[in-house]
């Protein structure tokens, strides 16, 4: 799956991707579970995945990748629910590592990062150009060992609002667009 990175718009490319091209249904409804970010039913003749709807346009685009990976795995569980991303397991570890490389290809992470530097400015256009959310963001940096863990603790202690100050107002107001946007 190639999704193009504009942001607001690769929740739904990634949706119609998956319908499209995996033939997986995809369900993105309120749930009235408070915990709940998403579900997959892996079997292999009928996955399905849900998205709770009500939840940051961020989070539900890295939850709908990770539920994703859950499918294509298929390790043999029928249905998974996912109350955190946290990667308690080797199961959750892997699907966030799917869902990190879908949405943030290390081609392009790498392609940024050469072209603008290791500068706030340049994380702040990632999470424009990505539309996943800061944590998202910095811990792919750090995992692909781009930042190290001193850097990934600065990122965190400056966090969102530290970075929309090196913006142009145009970004800012793209980002802050980004930041509230939700499914509902």
């Amino acid at each position: 799956i190639e999704l193009r990175s504009d942001g607001i718009d690769r929740f739904a490319q990634l949706n119609d991707a998956i319908e499209r091209d995996l033939g997986i249904d995809v369900v993105v409804a309120p749930s009235r579970e408070e915990d709940f970010f998403g579900a997959a039913i892996t079997d292999r003749e009928f996955p399905v995945i849900f998205v709770e709807s009500s939840q940051l346009r961020a989070r539900a685009l890295f939850t709908l990748a990770h539920e994703l990976g859950h499918v294509l795995v298929q390790d043999g569980i029928h249905y998974s629910v996912d109350t955190d991303l946290a990667g308690k397991d080797d199961r959750e570890r892997l699907a966030n590592a799917f869902a990190a490389s879908v949405l943030m290809p290390e081609a392009e992470v790498r392609g940024m990062l050469d072209s603008g530097g290791r500068t706030a400015q340049t994380v702040a256009r990632m999470l424009i150009k990505f539309g996943v959310s800061f944590e998202s963001l910095v811990y792919r940096l750090y995992n692909l060992r781009l930042i190290d863990e001193v850097s990934r603790r600065r990122l965190h202690e400056a966090g969102r609002g530290g970075l929309m100050g090196q913006m142009s107002q145009a970004d800012q107001a793209l980002a802050a667009q980004l930041i509230s946007a939700r499914n509902t």
